[in-house]
């Protein structure tokens, strides 16, 4: 006990009988009942609004007097997918049907017509991802959300984007493959493939895998106006791969400029060869069970989630009842990783949102504004030309309160339109 500073966020630093000063340490002066009150939970000071926020988004998914398409809709598909009951009774077999037409696929005609139709490929997978940036806008482009096509989701890819196909021999690298490994060779398992296909069609995903991530270029934000180019030039540069017909069958017929590495696109033409349409139907295989457990019975999602665990970090424990997982689950998940959170932004925003809240938030800026200016007007560091400079900048901020736009809500074509 040196008597320096310590941090009173870290769990069990404040005790009930502390005597603590605001001047020596006013966060945990003001917030010690709360802290205490909380115990050893991880708990911000969001916790409370989200409370709320989730109970209303509840009332949006099962009030059955809130009426509407999208409430409907909503109300729909959270009845499917919080009825463990039901999904426990359908355990793996709503994902067979899809495999067994991955399997059908003789050419790569029909390859593409299953790239193309996404009520047969509902995750939209292919050898591109095809997506809309709608909150960057380049100089060259400023009035237009720019279409970008991209590399698809790889399985040796950590949680910054970092390829591991060839960090196999390092531990980091180990243990990501490992993950995979479990993972797939359990739903492999489980679909019905014996021990040895399951491996041989894991080992021909990996090996397509490898050969996408050898050819990709990293293009960061301010590079996308370099590699933004008319839709026929895009078309163009992708070859014999059939993108104009993917674009089209996705949605993005109308896209005028398309961002896309000139160096992925000519490679597309290799990576689609006649000779690996068994690796990319093994791909489309391995990435539908990856990606399809969630929706599945209750033990394959807790086996997947627990065969997902790192081995050599300890998870955050956020203290959270059953209640609060499950509705992270459905919220988080099940709705806001999916197309339905355009219905439920909607019905929320027409349920609980009005003027009133509008005039709160203008009127919570206004004050923050003036607060600023008392801060300028107050600091002796500041010259008078300094001051004078930063009140015109302030005072010249205008306020604007956005609410999202609920004229194009489209269900129907799934992940594609995310």
């Amino acid at each position: 006990d040196s008597g320096g500073w310590i941090d009173s966020d870290l769990t069990g630093v404040i005790k009930a009988d502390d005597d603590i000063r605001p001047q020596d340490d006013f966060a945990a002066a003001t917030n010690k009942k709360w802290k205490l009150k909380i115990g050893d939970k991880y708990y911000d000071t969001f916790q409370d609004v989200e409370d709320v926020v989730v109970h209303k988004m509840k009332k949006c998914v099962t009030d059955g007097s809130i009426r509407g398409t999208e409430a409907d809709i909503l109300r729909g598909y959270y009845a499917l997918s919080s009825d463990w009951e039901y999904r426990n009774a359908q355990g793996i077999e709503p994902l067979k049907p899809y495999l067994a037409d991955i399997e059908s696929i003789k050419n790569m005609d029909e390859l593409y017509a299953f790239f193309e139709d996404l009520d047969r490929n509902p995750l939209a997978l292919a050898p591109v991802k095809v997506g809309v940036i709608p909150d960057y806008h380049t100089k060259k482009f400023p009035d237009i959300n720019l279409t970008v096509i991209e590399e698809p989701d790889l399985l040796l890819t950590d949680s910054y984007g970092e390829s591991q196909y060839d960090n196999l021999n390092t531990s980091y690298g180990l243990e990501i493959y490992e993950k995979v490994e479990n993972r797939a060779l359990y739903m492999l398992d489980k679909v019905g493939y014996s021990g040895k296909e399951a491996k041989n069609i894991l080992r021909n995903c990996l090996i397509w895998e490898k050969k996408v991530s050898e050819v990709l270029e990293d293009v960061n934000m301010e590079e996308l106006e370099d590699y933004a180019v008319e839709r026929k030039k895009a078309v163009s540069l992708a070859g014999s791969f059939r993108l104009e017909e993917l674009l089209e069958a996705w949605g993005f017929g109308e896209a005028k400029y398309i961002v896309i590495s000139p160096g992925f696109a000519k490679k597309l033409k290799s990576l689609c060869a006649k000779n690996n349409l068994e690796r990319i139907k093994d791909y489309l295989i391995v990435n539908y069970c990856m990606d399809c457990f969630c929706y599945l019975d209750r033990i394959t999602y807790e086996t997947m989630e627990e065969f997902g665990k790192s081995k050599t970090e300890e998870e955050m424990d956020y203290g959270m009842t059953e209640e609060q997982q499950e509705d992270e689950l459905q919220f988080q998940y099940y709705i806001g990783q999916t197309p339905m959170l355009g219905a439920l932004n909607k019905v929320y925003v027409q349920n609980y949102f009005d003027d009133s809240v509008t005039k709160e938030l203008e009127k919570l800026t206004k004050d923050i504004i003036d607060g600023y200016n008392a801060v300028f007007n107050e600091e002796s560091w500041l010259s008078d030309e300094g001051k004078a400079l930063c009140l015109e900048k302030l005072n010249n901020i205008k306020i604007h309160i956005a609410k999202q736009s609920f004229d194009v809500l489209d269900f129907e074509i799934g992940r594609a339109h995310v």
